[in-house]
């Protein structure tokens, strides 16, 4: 970057800004498009904490579902089970 080889140039920037006694409009431009920027950047990041959140429960979800079918389909499968009666009879 140009300001860290250079310091004596943004040395004289900033000098010359503060003796305008106000910020020149190039450089609000960019603390503006720089402050949307980490707002975009801070929502997104919430965003992907929330998605992880619920990635997780997922995860947990499905893993205590697996666990439940293996038990029923062993426990279905075992001699002498008898055979599941649905709770709701289809009408058709």
């Amino acid at each position: 970057m140009l300001t860290h080889r250079h310091t004596d140039l943004k040395d004289e920037f900033y000098a010359r800004a503060r003796a305008q006694g106000r910020v020149p409009a190039s450089e609000q431009e960019l603390r503006d498009e720089l402050k949307a920027t980490r707002q975009k950047l801070a929502e997104a990041r919430e965003e992907n904490r929330q998605l992880k959140a619920s990635m997780e429960a997922f995860a947990r979800i499905v893993n205590v579902l697996t666990a439940e079918n293996v038990r029923l389909t062993r426990q279905q499968n075992e001699p002498g089970s008898k055979t599941l009666i649905p709770l709701r009879p289809e009408t058709n």
